[in-house]
């Protein structure tokens, strides 16, 4: 994918969605290995999310849309609302970065200054031969 130079790569919080199911938000279908979602810890496959930075994911915007929402500058946080499986309705903050995927290298989370740390947990990011659930360790406090 070509792009100028002058337009930053965006980037997103590390979950894949299924799509609309006739119901205001979005269900996590997938959180992604090494992305914003694994490394907070506290999202859930099946997790709906139902409104980023306030704006309500309502079931009239096509995916195009959420995306808008939902990507970003790297860096920038997401703060989501998200109603958890067990009926809860929290409050989460990712800070966006790239995620691994299919044999990427993956990223080291970025540190509150902007950078990233030096070292990545191990246990936070299992093999996908790991039949375990995620595993991970929060690295920053709630906001």
């Amino acid at each position: 994918q070509n792009r100028p130079p002058s337009l930053p790569r965006r980037v997103g919080i590390g979950c894949v969605f299924y799509s609309c199911d006739g119901v205001a938000g979005r269900v996590i279908k997938r959180i992604k290995r090494g992305g914003p979602a694994s490394y907070e810890g506290s999202l859930r496959e099946g997790d709906r999310v139902i409104a980023v930075d306030g704006e309500e994911l309502s079931v009239a915007l096509n995916e195009a849309e959420v995306a808008r929402l939902i990507l970003g500058r790297r860096s920038t946080v997401a703060q989501l609302t998200v109603l958890k499986l067990d009926g809860n309705l929290t409050q989460v903050a990712l800070e966006r970065f790239e995620a691994e995927e299919e044999g990427v290298p993956i990223m080291p989370p970025p540190t509150a200054q902007g950078g990233f740390s030096e070292a990545t947990p191990p246990s936070s990011v299992p093999s996908s031969s790991d039949p375990s659930p995620l595993k991970t360790t929060p690295l920053f406090p709630p906001l």
